[in-house]
Formats: C-alpha cells, structure tokens, sequence
C-alpha cells in the first residue's frame, strides 16, 4: 500500500504513527509518499521523498503530480492519500485502474471559511462551495474514504465511508513515564500542537497575565509564522511562559503526564464547533483536567471531564484555569473517559475496510 501527503511530515502522527505503522504490523508493505531528505525506511515503513517546498503554488500544482509518479512508482494495491490538493492526481489514478482511498482529516469546504488569505468574503465563501462540490464528486468516484470524524463521514456516500477517529494509541502513551524535568515548584499549564492564531494562542498567552507567579504555561509545537511569535512573545502573559519547541511524541506524553492541567482554547471557526481534537484525547489518557473552549459539540463530547470558557476572553481562560488550580474542578473526574477511546480500536476499523476494497 502507497500512503501519499503533500502537506504532512514523515512523522505524522495519524499517517505515520497510527495508519502507517498499523497496516505495516498487519502484514502490509507500505510506503508514504512524503516530503523528506532521502528515501530511508523508518519502524518498517518505505518513505519515498518528495522535495521540500513553502511555496502553497508548488505544493497544489507541481508537487502533487511528483508524488503521483513517485506513487505510480511502488506499484501499490491501494494508493491512500491526504490532502484535497491531490483530487486530481487521485483521479487519474482511478483512471489507470488503481484502488484509491480518501482519509479526509477535516471538513474542507468548513475549513476553507476560516482562510484568511482568501479574500474578499464574498470570493472565499465561493470558493467553498466549489472545492466542496468537487471534493463530493471526486470521493464518489473513488474506491472509499476514510473520515477522522462522523461529521466528516456524513459528507460522503456512507456505502464506500468509514470513520476512524484520531484517538490516541494508548499502549504507547501508557509505556511513558512522567518527565522529572519540570520545575517542582510550578503548576504547569500544557498546550502541544500547531502554534496558530486559529487556535488561540495569543489569548491563551496573554491569560497567563492573570493568574499566579507560580503558574507557567509549557507551549510545545510549530509556530504558524515569525510575525504571531513576535506578538506572542511581546504579550504581558509571556513571562509565565516557556517554549519547548517542536517535541518527539514520548516527550511530549512525558510532559503531559507531569503537568496540571491540558488547554485546548480553539477560537470560534466552523471546522473547529464540530472538530474531535485529539489532544483533548490524549491530556485525558495522561490522566489531566482539561481546559476547554466552550463549543457545544465539546460540551456533548467531554461532559463533565473538562472546564469550558471562552476562548476569545484572555479573562475567561485565566478563570477557567484558576477553577481548575483552586480544586473547584473534581480531581477523581479527570481522565474519567477514556475507554474504548483509543487507537487500537480504531485500527480494526481501518483494516478491515482495506481487506473489503482489495475483495473488490
């Protein structure tokens, strides 16, 4: 099988870590098409590179169609690809005879509304409407699509539409013990993932301007741009701030276990009201309250596991988080409900949706 991403990295962790590596431990021979320095292979798994770029133009237009050859290339049973922008190349795979799968990781025609670069209104609310038109036309054409969420799914033909959500693989998180290297003297506030405006983080810094001397915040991931660093780092809040960079996942797990609370403060987007976000997930699995924007679909998914605020409000959040500090927040609640919310179930799901489009 012929995993395919424009956009991702060799180490993705849905991609790699779970699709990848699950299909390589079924017996599988995978390769991923990816951007990469050389071509290795990593825990079983064949990565063929594809070179990198910045350029959005080249990823959409000339990348896409070298990681179609490169696909071509392995000879694969099934080509699996994640990105929109390669629809097209995946459509003259289909054209050639070859088993194609679509694993829609967000809501496309949602996530396109929330694209700042696309201007005026008017032009991104169009641009929506076609890119989901042809997103629907071409799944429909292909062999099945694998949807992170069942608000995804419910776009798609649900004959040839499978969801496997993005849930955490518990063994591999339950084998990291708790880092020792945080400050004893800290109650530490933990946010991993994508650094970004759309996810809150420069209110989730500037909260941090309210609460305590004792209390820090450890920001581990990417930052969107140098110009949002800049803002962030010049923001009241960021002295009680600490940076950690872009982390390995063992890492990271090790620092979640040792910390006190998980801050998940999306700002109000429509990809995001009916989103499951998996570090919800995995600050849950790690045994941590969580801090949460207060979306209805969230409040229906997490129940009583978390503390909702808004996450527009610097003062919210701050008090949300102060809810949590000053033991208002149950402490036998937090990592309540992680049964069955996990990775290993999810990969029978995707397995034996492989075994149904090979029988086809």
């Amino acid at each position: 099988v012929c995993h395919i991403s424009t956009a991702h990295t060799a180490r993705d962790i849905r991609i790699f870590q779970k699709e990848c590596k699950s299909l390589f431990s079924a017996g599988y021979q995978v390769y991923y098409v990816v951007s990469h320095p050389s071509a290795e292979v990593i825990d079983g798994v064949r990565i063929v590179p594809l070179p990198a770029t910045t350029s959005r133009f080249r990823r959409i237009f000339i990348h896409s169609w070298i990681a179609f050859f490169k696909a071509i290339g392995t000879g694969a049973s099934i080509y699996h690809f994640h990105d929109p922008e390669f629809l097209p190349a995946a459509l003259m795979l289909r054209l050639l005879g070859k088993r194609v799968v679509y694993d829609v990781h967000e809501h496309l025609s949602k996530d396109i509304l929330d694209k700042p670069w696309i201007r005026p209104q008017f032009v991104r609310n169009a641009v929506s409407l076609m890119i989901g038109f042809f997103e629907k036309i071409s799944a429909s054409l292909l062999s099945g699509v694998v949807a992170a969420t069942s608000h995804i799914a419910e776009q798609f033909n649900p004959t040839n539409t499978v969801t496997v959500r993005n849930f955490p693989i518990l063994h591999f998180l339950s084998s990291i013990p708790a880092s020792t290297s945080l400050s004893p003297d800290k109650k530490i506030l933990v946010y991993a993932g994508a650094l970004t405006r759309i996810r809150g983080i420069r209110q989730l810094v500037e909260a941090m301007s309210y609460l305590p001397d004792d209390v820090e915040l450890l920001l581990a991931g990417a930052w969107e741009d140098a110009s949002l660093e800049v803002e962030c780092k010049a923001a009241k809040g960021w002295s009680k701030c600490v940076y950690a960079g872009l982390l390995p996942q063992d890492e990271t797990y090790a620092i979640m276990k040792a910390s006190t609370a998980g801050m998940l403060t999306f700002l109000p987007a429509a990809n995001h009201f009916e989103a499951m976000p998996n570090k919800a997930f995995e600050y849950l699995a790690c045994g941590l309250p969580i801090v949460l924007s207060d979306f209805p679909y969230w409040r229906e998914l997490f129940g009583h596991q978390a503390i909702y605020v808004n996450p527009l409000e610097p003062a919210s959040i701050a008090s949300g988080i102060s809810k949590v500090l000053g033991g208002e927040f149950e402490r036998g609640r937090k990592g309540g409900n992680t049964h069955g919310l996990s990775w290993e179930n999810e990969e029978s799901v995707l397995l034996d949706f492989y075994k149904k489009i090979l029988s086809n």
